[in-house]
């Protein structure tokens, strides 16, 4: 009863639309970005929501919105105020990913509104794979399959990401049906997604994926008391990756070799950790320290971006930044775990393994995927309070 009787929203209609167009903003309409298009859609129709809400008194700030209110605030703050660079840098497209994450965590959905978000995200990755069946361009040596859109190149590591919220969602939905043919048809859907993954040439998207099918299988059947069905089924798809990866070039297939990935540090990954790190704590005066030197500074006093969130946030936005954001994960954590909702929990552990191998704060999928992780565990929290409470 609790299910059928929630309505949806304006807003979460607003909500829906950004994270369905989300994985495509490199598409051009008009000499406009779509995001950028969209959001005289999506600006509108959400405002119209949020309206009716304040004049009936419906909208609740609880402690973690105020948090992550305050620390995009800040960012933003950090890119408009910079702390000792000698030359500005003003990207505009990230101060929007950030003014989306802001309006993204105003409004918290219910089940059915993100059920929603799901659908929009599976209809997205759909339209990826079939971006990626219609693409034969070969960018990097020539080895790696990317999706253009307006002759620019996606970066895999974002194209990846399109597919976390669906495997989770579809594994999830799968595990309930009894009807085998939606199961073949979700793992085939999810095994395509894996595929083209790693033709792309992105480990960090492909471990990320893996992390969250066997991350959310492992917490399906240990609720069902059923570990012994979780290798069986975790068994079934590691064979169907072998013979996915059997298929595949050997050159492509030596940048997911873990030897290869330690001996090279990463492509290199690892060395830049360590320099950036390093070159942070030299001569670095205690404002800075504590503050940061603000955005894209590694990028301006190293020329090289980090591609690791923790370390970009240590440079932008110092000890103090990055240490909030920390608080903020480890309650996301601390709260998933307690509360029960295992896909808050694997999702975010998703995130932050995705986001240490690549630039991300300043992308709107990035922001989608944490404002998904705390309303899954704002509708999971609501979900299990009533359980308890009818359980008892």
């Amino acid at each position: 009863m609790y299910y059928k009787n929630l309505k949806i929203s304006l807003e979460s209609i607003a909500i829906t639309i950004l994270i369905f167009i989300a994985p495509f903003m490199r598409l051009v309409i008009f000499d406009r970005g779509i995001i950028f298009l969209s959001l005289f859609l999506v600006i509108p129709i959400y405002l119209i929501g949020i309206f009716k809400k304040l004049s009936t008194k419906l909208i609740k700030l609880d402690i973690f919105r105020f948090l992550i209110f305050i620390f995009i605030l800040y960012l933003i703050f950090s890119r408009v105020y910079y702390y000792g660079a000698d030359v500005t840098f003003f990207d505009f497209d990230e101060i929007k990913s950030l003014l989306v994450g802001l309006l993204l965590f105003t409004f918290i959905p219910n089940q059915k509104e993100l059920n929603l978000y799901f659908i929009a995200s599976v209809i997205s990755a759909i339209i990826m794979v079939f971006l990626y069946i219609l693409s034969s361009e070969y960018y990097l040596g020539g080895v790696r399959l990317y999706v253009f859109l307006n002759e620019v190149p996606l970066d895999p590591n974002m194209t990846a990401a399109t597919f976390f919220l669906p495997v989770i969602y579809l594994i999830s939905i799968a595990s309930e049906k009894k009807n085998w043919f939606f199961k073949i048809a979700t793992y085939a859907l999810i095994l395509l997604n894996i595929y083209y993954t790693i033709l792309s040439g992105s480990r960090g998207g492909l471990f990320t994926i893996l992390a969250l099918i066997f991350g959310t299988l492992f917490f399906i059947y240990y609720k069902r008391n059923k570990i012994l069905q979780f290798f069986i089924v975790s068994g079934i798809i590691s064979i169907a990756l072998i013979l996915i990866a059997l298929g595949l070039d050997s050159n492509l297939l030596l940048r997911f070799n873990l030897s290869f990935i330690i001996e090279t540090g990463g492509s290199g990954r690892t060395e830049i950790w360590i320099t950036q790190i390093e070159e942070f704590f030299k001569n670095t005066s205690i404002f800075n320290a504590l503050f940061g030197y603000g955005q894209y500074s590694s990028i301006y006093y190293l020329e090289i971006a980090a591609h690791n969130i923790l370390i970009e946030y240590l440079w932008e936005i110092g000890l103090i930044g990055l240490i909030y954001y920390l608080i903020l994960v480890i309650y996301l954590i601390v709260k998933s775990l307690k509360n029960r909702s295992y896909k808050t929990f694997v999702l975010l552990m998703g995130v932050l393994m995705w986001s240490s191998t690549i630039s991300t704060n300043n992308q709107v999928v990035y922001w989608v995927l944490l404002y998904i992780c705390y309303s899954n565990l704002k509708v999971d929290t609501i979900i299990n309070t009533k359980l308890i409470k009818e359980g008892a």
